[in-house]
Parts: structure tokens; sequence; C-alpha cells
């Protein structure tokens, strides 16, 4: 498998040259050039993103009132599990556990593993409701062939159907119906202490749905918002560079970006796979498809900025619990 992930990355890297060949290397400097010091200003931008994340990751938490942890802690914490989930191949499923392991020493287990799988679900779920805004935008407002509109909507309605059951199942203990159906099929077998852990870890999630209605509204609220600061990312960015991008298309270009990346989840990063779509609908709304391809490119350098904070908070974080360890008791 790990041999295929390396193809895939080669195939993409091959792609984004042919596509930097193609569209020309004196375009896209011309584009970096008038950019010049404000291709810093995406990595400022995307800071409140985390500030709705955190937020939203602390009320699930102040529920609990026997533990604590200091906001600005919980921040480093989220920025440090996204980090993970960027380089890890199996995105959030290899980056979630890391957000456990560093919540671990201010809660239980059972309670930072249902935070984390909570907040991963309004995360995925602000996702599916901004692609459905994008498709509203690209079926009654934007000129897109119809195999556009149709590829977000579609797949738009694929994620909300399967978060609509995943949620559902959550409700009903998906943990404990997980490891039923692995020991039945005598896969693994788990031992009563860790299906005790389970069982609550179950019954933490399902009570957050049933009982805090009103406070899983607002943290979705605020997922959604995070949302929204990407789409000022890319209409910032789009000003800077002279494209005529207003809030429709923003919101639409904010929806294929989640899309081709679970399209494209093959190659790591959907790295050239996400400039070729980019640019290509920037050509199909008679735009400059270079314009398309330095907007992108300039996501990504912030997304690396962000990875190398979130590393130094995981850098951090190590040495702290190194040395608490070291000091005799």
């Amino acid at each position: 498998m790990r041999w295929l992930k390396v193809l895939a990355l080669v195939l993409g890297i091959f792609l984004l040259f042919w596509i930097i060949r193609k569209l020309g290397v004196h375009e896209l400097m011309t584009g970096f050039r008038t950019l010049g010091w404000r291709l810093i200003i995406p990595v400022v931008i995307i800071f409140p993103c985390y500030i709705f994340y955190t937020i939203s990751w602390e009320f699930f938490l102040k529920r609990f009132d026997k533990h604590f942890i200091p906001f600005w802690q919980l921040f480093r914490f989220k920025v440090a599990g996204e980090a993970a989930n960027t380089l890890t191949p199996l995105n959030f499923a290899g980056g979630d556990p890391v957000r456990v392991w560093l919540l671990k020493r201010h809660f239980p287990v059972e309670i930072a593993g249902a935070s984390v799988v909570v907040d991963r679900t309004l995360q995925m779920l602000a996702t599916v409701s901004l692609i459905f805004l994008g498709n509203v935008a690209a079926v009654f407002k934007l000129d897109l062939p119809l195999y556009a509109k149709g590829l977000v909507g579609g797949t738009a309605g694929f994620i909300l159907l399967f978060i609509i059951v995943f949620i559902f199942f959550q409700t009903r203990g998906l943990f404990q119906s997980v490891t039923s159906l692995l020991a039945k099929l005598r896969i693994k077998r788990f031992s009563d202490k860790t299906l005790a852990k389970l069982k609550e870890l179950d019954h933490h999630i399902g009570d957050f749905y049933r009982q805090a209605r009103g406070l899983f509204f607002g943290c979705y609220l605020l997922h959604f918002a995070a949302r929204l600061v990407g789409v000022l990312e890319l209409l910032i960015l789009g000003r800077f560079l002279g494209v005529p991008m207003g809030p429709w298309e923003a919101l639409f270009f904010s929806a294929v970006i989640p899309v081709t990346n679970m399209v494209g989840c093959i190659v790591p990063g959907t790295l050239g796979v996400l400039e070729g779509v980019v640019s290509t609908l920037f050509y199909a709304l008679h735009w400059n498809p270079a314009d398309g391809v330095i907007i992108q490119i300039a996501r990504r350098i912030r997304a690396f900025i962000w990875i190398l904070i979130g590393l130094l908070f995981l850098a951090i974080f190590k040495k702290e619990t190194k040395e608490i360890k070291e000091v005799p008791s």
C-alpha cells in the first residue's frame, strides 16, 4: 500500500510541474510578485479558525466540572492535532488519536476520546453545509459546466447521508457496536476493562447529542464560522490578484476544495490535483487559470506554516512530559 502512496505522490508532483509548465513560469512569478509580502496574510486570516474550533471543543469539555484545561493549552493541542492530521496518510484517523493522547493529562481517556469524536463530527458537518451552499451557488449563481455542478452536489449529498448515519450510530453506541462486530468476526477481542471504557466513551458521546442539543447547535455554528473564514481567505487572495471573484464564487471554490481533497485523497495532500481542478474552473469562469494555481499554492504555504507551528507545539508538549517524568516524586 505504501508503494501506491509513493506512486500517487510522484504522479501528483509530475502533474503540478506539467501545470506550471503549461501555464508558464513567468506568468506564475508575476502573480507571486503581485502578492508580495501579502502572501503571509492567509497565515493570519486562518488564526480565527483555530480559535472557533478551540472554543467549540472547550464547550464540550466544560461539561465535566471535575476537570480543567487552560484555553491556550487546548488551542495548542488543536493546532498540533491538525498538523498530525496533515502529515499522516490516514488524515484525521491518524491525527485525532494524537489529540486524545495530548488531552489525557487533563481528562480521562473516555472523555478525551468522546470530545475528539464529537469535534471531528461537527467539523465534517460544517464542511458538508459549506459544500451544500457552494452547490447552491454553482447551480443558481455561476455559469459553470454541468459536470462541476454535479460533482459538488453528488459529493455533498453522499457525505451528508454518511454524517447523518454516523451521528445516528454515535447515539446508539458506535464503539460498542464496532467492538462487538470485530469479536463476532473473530478479528479482535477486547478485555472487560477496555469494553467498560468504550461503554463510558459511548455514553459521553450519546449524552451530548441527547441532553445538550442547544450546545451541539452552538458548537456547529462555531465550526461553520471557521469554514466561512476560509471563504474570506479566498476572497482576499482573489482581490489581491485582481480576480473578479465575488462572495458566490468564493463560496463555490470553498466547496470545491474539500470535495477535491476527498475525491483525490489517494494523492498525499492532493498535490497537483487541487491545482489542476482550481485552474480548470478558473478557465471555465473566463479567469486567468494561473491565478487559480497561485491562490492554491498560497494556501499550501499557509498550511505548511501552521503545520510547523503545530509540530512546534507537539515538541514542546513532549519536552514538558519528559521533564515531568524526570522529576522525582
